[in-house]
C-alpha cells in the first residue's frame, strides 16, 4: 500500500523508483500500480506478510472505523498500550536478542480487545518491521543448539487458565514499515475473555495494533493506472541511518556512496535504458537487476478525478523473483540459474527452462547484455 500522503502527480504523472541496495539480485517480471478511492474517514489495507509455503492472496481490506485495544502488555507483563496506539515511529523491543541477528528469545504482546461483536470477524492490523536472519544464519541454528526462528502465533485463552493457538504460522511482516492483516476465526474465542497473544522469537517491532470488522459496503472504485515509462539506470548506495535501537535503517537518497559495495553475483543483467516491454505482463521476461541498480518508473494519472467527499491511496504490485549473495544460499555466486513461473524446484532441471530465458531469444540480444563479475570488489586491495 501507498497512501495518499506519499505520492502526488507531477504534471500529471506519478513517479516512484525501485532500489537495488543491497548484496542481492533482483529479477523483476511485472509491474502494476492501482489507484484505491474510498470515502474520507474509511481506511484500506492490503496483507503485507511473507508466510511460507504459500504467500496470502491479494484482497483489499475495507475498514470504517478501527480500534486500539482497550490494553496491552508485552511479556515481562509491562503496559506497552502506549506504545501501540500510534504508528508514531516510537516501536515496541525490549526483548532480549539471541545468538544471531533475527532470533531474539521468546516474546509476544498480549492485546485485550475489550467488549467485540462475536457475530462479525475481528480483523487485527499490525504495523512494524523485522530485522531479519539471513541464510547463513538459519544453517548455523539449525546445526547448533541455538532455537530456529519461529513465525508468529497466534493464541486466545482457552477458559480453563492456558492459551489456545487459533493462527499456528502467521508468518511475520515482510519487510520494513509493514501492515499485517489477521483474521481471527469466528467462534474462536472460548469465553468473554477476548485477549490476543501474538507470539514469536523473530526481532519484529510493532509501532501500531489495531483491530475492526471489515466492511465490504463501503464503496470504492480500483482504477489501474497505465504506466508510462520504465528505466533502468544506476544510482549507488543511499547512506543508512537508524533513529533508535528499535528502529529500521532507512536510506538517504541525499546522500549517495558509489562503487561496489558487494561481491557481485557473476552473470548477464539487464543494460540501462528502457526496460518497459519487460515489466508490462508476467511473462518469465523479466528486468534483472544489480545491486546500486534502480529502475525509474513514470504512471499516467487517471483522467477522472478523485470524486468528491474521496481520498485516493494506491497498491504497488511487484511480481518476481529475488537471490542473495549469501554463500549459504543455493547457487548465490552466480544470476542463473535464471528463475521462472513453473520451475519445479530450484536449481532445476536444465531441460525445464522456457524459451523465453534461453540465449537465442532476442531479450538476450537487446536487454540482458550487461555481463558483471565480482572482480573489482574482490581486487578492491591489490
Amino acid at each position: 500500500k501507498v497512501r495518499s500522503d506519499q505520492m502526488h502527480p507531477r504534471n500529471g504523472i506519478y513517479e516512484l523508483g525501485i532500489t537495488a541496495q543491497l548484496w542481492e539480485t533482483h529479477f523483476i517480471d511485472d509491474i502494476k500500480l492501482v489507484a484505491i478511492d474510498h470515502p474520507i474517514g474509511t481506511e484500506v489495507f492490503v496483507d503485507e506478510r511473507f508466510v511460507a509455503p504459500v504467500p496470502p492472496e491479494y484482497q483489499l481490506y475495507l475498514f470504517d472505523q478501527l480500534q486500539i485495544p482497550v490494553g496491552a502488555i508485552d511479556h515481562h507483563g509491562r503496559d506497552v498500550r502506549d506504545t501501540i496506539s500510534e504508528r508514531d515511529g516510537k516501536r515496541l523491543g525490549g526483548f532480549a536478542k539471541g545468538s544471531y541477528q533475527g532470533i531474539a528469545e521468546d516474546h509476544f504482546i498480549e492485546l485485550e480487545l475489550g467488549q467485540i461483536d462475536i457475530n462479525k470477524t475481528t480483523t487485527i492490523l499490525a504495523s512494524g518491521w523485522i530485522r531479519p536472519t539471513d541464510t547463513s544464519i538459519n544453517v548455523a541454528s539449525a546445526q547448533g543448539n541455538s532455537p530456529p526462528p519461529k513465525a508468529l502465533e497466534i493464541s486466545v485463552p482457552d477458559g480453563r487458565g492456558g492459551w489456545t493457538v487459533i493462527i499456528p504460522n502467521a508468518g511475520f511482516p515482510a519487510g520494513k514499515l509493514k501492515t499485517i492483516v489477521l483474521e481471527l476465526p469466528q467462534g474462536c474465542f472460548a469465553t468473554n475473555d477476548y485477549r490476543v497473544r501474538i507470539a514469536t522469537n523473530l526481532e519484529i517491532y510493532w509501532d501500531q495494533i489495531q483491530y475492526g470488522y471489515q466492511n465490504n459496503d463501503i464503496k470504492h472504485t480500483q482504477t489501474p493506472i497505465v504506466l508510462l515509462f520504465a528505466d533502468l539506470g544506476y544510482m549507488g548506495f543511499p547512506t543508512m541511518s537508524r533513529t533508535n535501537k528499535d528502529a529500521p535503517n532507512i536510506p538517504d537518497y541525499n546522500d549517495i556512496q558509489h562503487g561496489n559495495a558487494w561481491r557481485d553475483l557473476e552473470g548477464y543483467y539487464t543494460r540501462y535504458g528502457s526496460v518497459d516491454e519487460l515489466v508490462s505482463v508476467v511473462d518469465n521476461r523479466y528486468v534483472i537487476m544489480n545491486a546500486g541498480d534502480a529502475m525509474y518508473l513514470q504512471f499516467k494519472e487517471p483522467t477522472l478525478p478523485i470524486p468528491d467527499g474521496c481520498i485516493r491511496d494506491f497498491v504497488f504490485f511487484c511480481d518476481g523473483w529475488v537471490k542473495d549473495g549469501d554463500w549459504n544460499t543455493v547457487d548465490s555466486r552466480t544470476v542463473e540459474p535464471l528463475p521462472f513461473h513453473t520451475m519445479s524446484g530450484y536449481p532445476y532441471p536444465t531441460e525445464e527452462k522456457p524459451k523465453e530465458l534461453l540465449p537465442t531469444h532476442s531479450d538476450w540480444i537487446e536487454y540482458h547484455t550487461r555481463y558483471i563479475t565480482p572482480a573489482p570488489f574482490r581486487d578492491a586491495l591489490k
